[in-house]
């Protein structure tokens, strides 16, 4: 079977990347493996090389880079576990990164699998195969074999045209490019201007750059004039690529001269200045050195004496901010001259400096990528990112042609194109795990959405595959040779910005402002901040550099009542991929004002005059107060100035509208009013005034015992005031006897009432008033009235009649009296009847009741009771005494006469004859002894007392009716 057969079997394609270290000179070797003698490292080249590992033409020097390229194969070495291969650098080179371990790798069923590991050491390398490579071998897998490069350090010089390389124990001559031999530095005049960097290790955390100028071909591009001896000051301008800052160490910043025309064999430069200011030596003049960075720039300014034909060269430092070198970033410098048009140029970057790659038979070749990246995003990119290249190829003939060779990925139907995807890693030189037949054309696609992990602050760019000094991504495979392709991307850095509101003059609360972003890369939109001074971070992320213009939506910004002072529009450079940029806007509002006007309108019973003024007090929700004095003829009276906004309440003040005798009903046409900044709004407050009245109504009772004699109507004077004393009302009420009668709408205040006088002959009068069943004394009556009040008067007049009486007297002759009581009747025209006993000892006896003046009253003597045993009596006639005077007592005197009865002398009694002659009737001035009739002459019926009972009964019914409608 053919190495190209055993290259392919479906176990996968063998390759290994190592990686290296730069430590400390003469560290210590890891102790030896067992190294297996029968794996042979083959043919071995050495070129010149850049430190990324570029070829370039000519000689090594001493200082300078070369690149080995070599094949090894462990095929018939019965490779196993804890076996190893050596090379050995001999006396002219070391490795450019030492010491340092990395993983040898397979690419196995589609997958990376570790089988060993490499050791690096100042001037050799040995890679140990681990137990991995037991389970593949049990596998069926036996084909270890592959090419590798490392990237070596000049260290010294030599005239030979070889150099003794030692390739697992078999020194080799290997040939040195150029013609042979490394050189040891020489003068070689330096152009007027250039640019390099030093060489970048694994976890370095700085690289050092260099300027390059040489005194007499600034002479020629400038004219300046270097002498040796007058001082002449250049001025540099140092641009630093992304990632990189200026060290702050000004001790690492210095002038060396290099060589000369008269001193060509030095070899390191010879420090003279630094740009902390100290003197490194005098021996080449007194020179001074300055550096001042911004940002990204530095000014150097060196000053001295400088010589013609010399090589003069300024190194510094650029730190890494993430504190080490970022794998596969291309880190750039650049610099400029006062007075010379020129800019000089350099990029460094790191990768793995040693890989192992893939064994290629006759007729097929190879291709690797290494993986590097731009930009200020690249910083962010995590070690070991990995991204899928699609690899599209076009064969020269049908893939039958080859026999033992089996096409990758996808063959098409026209059986000579397809594709397949290989896997890159930033930072390292990724060969393609396979070959293909000589003259395939490779076109080589970056997918960059594939990046593992996905990317988080940053994005990718397009990416520009490099072929030597051409871009391009497409490339023809050779015959067993391995074409360079450099891939690159702008990893751009992404940031963003924050908006921070705060409010002046007003209160913001949760009000929410709008701001608006139009910004340089494109990308436009907005974002709503609160006044609260807590800050929003915009929506979308930024390239860094990306100028945004944030602009504040003013009408959002409008707070009620308030003047805005609206913030200018604000450009920031979004300059920070970590912390959004910050950007502060503050709106000031000046508070709006205005006031209100309140006018009075006076309408109803009551006419306001026009110096009249009332009260209105005021009370706003931002605790402003006041008071207006407002006139009542309707003029309009305007507040103090209020802030806008806020909500004013009025009231007037009771005490000023009130009126006496009035009842005022306020009302508002708005109790309320929010000021304005523009108008001033009108309030008006109207009073309307009722008249307070009351009412009184006078019930008229006529009682006593005269009251048959009382008037049938009675008149009573009112008088009414207000509570000023001046009169209302006033007039007279006439109310019938047993009625009632009223006056109304008498306005509030104090009202009297007398009644006139009612009295009557004959009669004591009593006038009795009483107000809502209060009683009050005299004939007049003072009370108050008060809105609708209906106070009730009761006017009682009681008569009582004048009365006297009578007495008797009695006188006996003709007798002896004694103690005897005689008895008399009497009969009186008011209805009165009676008795009364008198002894007939002339002792006058008053009748026990009394008797209205005029009564007439009959006396009678009951003769019965008169009788004297053994006498006879002449009876005194029945006597008639008028009741006369008041509280009198009309004096009678009753005589009565007796005449002994004789002794009788027995005879016989004589017929009395008849006589035909009426008896004779009694004289006028006497009145016979039982009277049938009145003492005024008539008929005793009982119509009097009926009569009164009928009027008494007639004035009650009245006055109940009358009461009845007064309700």
């Amino acid at each position: 079977m053919s190495r190209t057969r055993l290259v392919r079997r479906p176990f996968g394609a063998l390759f290994l990347v190592l990686t290296l270290m730069l430590t400390v000179f003469n560290a210590a070797a890891p102790a030896r493996a067992e190294e297996n003698s029968a794996i042979t490292v083959s043919n071995l080249t050495l070129v010149r090389s850049t430190v990324g590992g570029e070829t370039q033409d000519g000689k090594i020097e001493v200082g300078g880079y070369a690149k080995l390229s070599f094949s090894w194969d462990a095929t018939n070495a019965n490779v196993k576990s804890g076996d190893s291969f050596s090379i050995d650098l001999g006396a002219n080179f070391r490795n450019l990164e030492f010491p340092k371990t990395t993983p040898m790798s397979i690419l196995y069923d589609g997958a990376e699998k570790q089988i060993g590991s490499c050791e690096l050491t100042r001037t050799r390398v040995v890679c140990t195969f681990d137990d991995t490579v037991d389970e593949l071998r049990n596998s069926g897998f036996t084909s270890f074999s592959g090419t590798g490069q490392a990237l070596f350090v000049a260290t010294t010089s030599t005239t030979s045209r070889t150099a003794n390389i030692t390739a697992n124990g078999t020194v080799t001559a290997v040939e040195l490019p150029g013609g042979g031999g490394i050189p040891g530095p020489d003068y070689g005049r330096w152009g007027s201007l250039s640019k390099w960097g030093g060489a970048i290790a694994e976890n370095a955390t700085s690289v050092q750059w260099g300027i390059n100028f040489n005194t007499t071909s600034l002479t020629q591009d400038t004219g300046m004039v270097f002498d040796g001896s007058t001082n002449q000051t250049l001025t540099f301008t140092d641009t630093l690529g992304d990632g990189m800052t200026f060290s702050t160490d000004m001790t690492r910043a210095r002038l060396l001269m290099r060589n000369s025309a008269t001193d060509p064999g030095r070899e390191a430069g010879a420090p003279i200045v630094n740009a902390a200011g100290e003197d490194l030596t005098d021996v080449y003049g007194d020179f001074d050195m300055t550096m001042t960075t911004e940002g990204n720039t530095a000014t150097i300014t060196v000053t001295g004496p400088f010589t013609p034909e010399t090589n003069y060269f300024i190194v510094y430092d650029a730190v890494f901010p993430g504190g080490s070198v970022v794998k596969g970033f291309q880190y750039q410098n650049s610099v400029t001259l006062q007075g010379l048009n020129q800019t000089g140029s350099a990029e460094r970057y790191y990768v793995d400096s040693f890989s192992i790659s893939v064994e290629m038979a006759a007729g097929f070749g190879g291709f690797d990528i290494t993986k590097l990246l731009r930009g200020n995003g690249a910083g962010n990119v995590p070690d070991g990112t990995s991204l899928r290249v699609v690899v599209n190829y076009e064969l020269p003939a049908a893939a039958s042609a080859y026999e033992g060779w089996t096409a990758p990925g996808t063959l098409n139907a026209d059986r000579r194109t397809g594709s397949t995807t290989m896997t890159v890693r930033v930072g390292q030189k990724n060969p393609y795990p396979s070959t293909f037949p000589a003259g395939t054309r490779i076109t080589l696609e970056e997918d960059t959405s594939s990046a593992s992990p996905a990317p988080d602050g940053y994005t990718w760019g397009d990416p520009v595959f490099t072929i030597g000094n051409r871009t391009t991504n497409t490339l023809t495979i050779g015959d067993q040779t391995s074409v360079a392709v450099s891939l690159s991307n702008q990893v751009t850095a992404l940031g963003t910005f924050s908006v921070t509101k705060s409010v002046s003059g007003a209160s913001a609360g949760d009000k929410e402002f709008t701001f608006t972003y139009d910004c340089s890369d494109g990308q436009t939109g907005s974002l709503t901040v609160k006044g609260d001074g807590a800050a929003v971070t915009a929506d979308r992320s930024f390239p860094l550099g990306t100028e945004c213009t944030i602009s504040e939506d003013t009408s959002s910004a409008e707070v009620p009542n308030h003047t805005l002072d609206a913030p200018q529009d604000q450009t920031v450079t979004i300059s920070d991929a970590t912390t959004p940029v910050p950007v502060s806007f503050t709106n000031n509002y000046t508070r709006d004002e205005g006031a209100f006007l309140v006018r009075k309108l006076v309408t109803g019973d009551y006419q306001a005059s026009s110096p009249e003024m009332f009260t209105v007090n005021y009370r706003c929700d931002d605790g402003s107060e006041g008071s207006l004095e407002v006139p009542g003829d309707g003029s309009e009276v305007l507040s103090p100035r209020l802030s806008a906004g806020i909500v004013c309440t009025i009231t007037e003040d009771a005490g000023s509208a009130e009126r006496d005798g009035y009842v005022v009903a306020t009302s508002y046409s708005d109790p309320s009013v929010a000021i304005s900044g523009s108008a001033a709004l009108l309030l008006t407050v109207t009073n309307d005034y009722t008249r307070l009245v009351g009412g009184f109504t006078i019930a008229k009772t006529v009682d006593g015992d005269g009251a048959p004699l009382a008037p049938g109507s009675f008149t009573f004077d009112y008088d009414c005031t207000n509570a000023a004393g001046e009169g209302t009302v006033s007039g007279e009420l006439t109310v019938e006897a047993g009625a009632a009668a009223s006056v109304g709408d008498v306005p509030v205040g104090r009202c009297t009432v007398t009644e006139r006088d009612a009295g009557v002959a004959d009669t004591d009068l009593v006038t009795t008033l009483t107000v809502n069943g209060q009683e009050e004394s005299g004939p007049s009556v003072g009370f108050d009235v008060t809105d609708n009040a209906e106070i009730a008067i009761a006017a009682t007049n009681t008569y009582t009649l004048h009365r006297g009486t009578f007495s008797i007297a009695k006188s006996v002759s003709g007798a002896s009296a004694g103690d005897k009581e005689f008895t008399f009747t009497y009969d009186c025209s008011d209805g009165q009847t009676g008795s009364l006993t008198v002894k007939g000892d002339g002792a006058a006896v008053t009748a026990d009741r009394s008797f209205p003046l005029g009564t007439e009253c009959t006396i009678s003597e009951d003769t019965s009771s008169a009788e004297v045993p053994n006498h006879t009596l002449d009876a005194p006639q029945d006597q008639t005494v008028t009741i006369s005077e008041k509280d009198q007592v009309v004096t009678t005197t009753f005589e009565n006469a007796y005449a002994p009865v004789p002794t009788p002398t027995p005879s016989t009694p004589d017929r009395t004859p008849e006589s035909s002659a009426p008896a004779p009737g009694p004289s006028p001035s006497e009145s016979p002894r039982r009277s049938s009739t009145h003492p005024s002459g008539l008929p005793r019926t009982g119509a009097g007392a009926a009569g009164l009972s009928a009027v008494a009964l007639c004035a009650l019914a009245a006055v109940s009716f009358l009461r009845r409608r007064s309700r």
